[in-house]
């Protein structure tokens, strides 16, 4: 087992026994997982997000995607997890062994049907990432990102944020000066509204669409 997750067994609440999953709770900043880790367990979000990225030779972090409740996390390339998984704040997870995994994959074809589905909104975040690297404006970007955030909270017009500024900058290939004008430059043109740090509502979502397409 890898490091990071022996430090979750010490806290002696995720999966030991083989064929069991478990509720674990996670602090926030804390590694659930790292690259290159034997993948002993899938890790289903319950709530909470979580920061999903890739360690460059040179040091540099380069964070890949968020993961929101419902996410799946932990599919394995030959048996070890590869990409690292930290918490943003608190993050609750079912932790499932291979063998829970397995079964239920044999016994529940939601869970089956949930697995595929979120494979699929993996690979299309990752092709629209492409685009948001190499073709939007910041505008765009992070009108895009709003937009994304907002589907994956399941929400309407609020769309909490609990990620820095930082990392919204990595994830988007900006500068985070940048991201904090874009931001500005949303509010002035009344398309978002900030209600502290971390909560954005969304006043146009028409316009924040048209934004986002261009």
């Amino acid at each position: 087992m890898g490091a990071s997750e022996n430090k979750v067994d010490q806290s002696g609440n995720t999966a030991r026994a083989e064929g069991v999953s478990r509720p674990i709770q996670v602090p926030a900043k804390e590694t659930i997982f790292l690259e290159g880790d034997a993948a002993h367990h899938l890790y289903e979000v319950v709530a909470s997000v979580g920061k999903i990225y890739k360690m460059m030779p040179d040091g540099r972090v380069i964070i890949t995607g968020f993961a929101y409740r419902g996410a799946l996390l932990g599919i394995a390339r030959a048996g070890i997890y590869f990409y690292n998984l930290d918490a943003v704040t608190d993050m609750s997870l079912n932790a499932y062994s291979k063998a829970a995994t397995e079964a239920r994959l044999r016994e529940d074809p939601d869970f089956l049907q949930h697995l595929f589905e979120d494979t699929n909104d993996e690979l299309a975040q990752a092709q629209e990432r492409i685009l948001l690297l190499g073709q939007k404006t910041p505008v765009e970007k992070v009108s895009s990102f709003l937009r994304r955030v907002r589907v994956w909270q399941r929400e309407d017009q609020q769309v909490h944020l609990p990620m820095t500024r930082h990392d919204i900058a990595d994830y988007l290939g900006l500068t985070t000066e940048t991201v904090s004008r874009t931001f500005t430059q949303l509010r002035d043109q009344n398309v978002i509204r900030s209600m502290n740090q971390h909560d954005v509502e969304i006043l146009d979502l028409p316009q924040l669409t048209h934004l986002s397409e261009n």
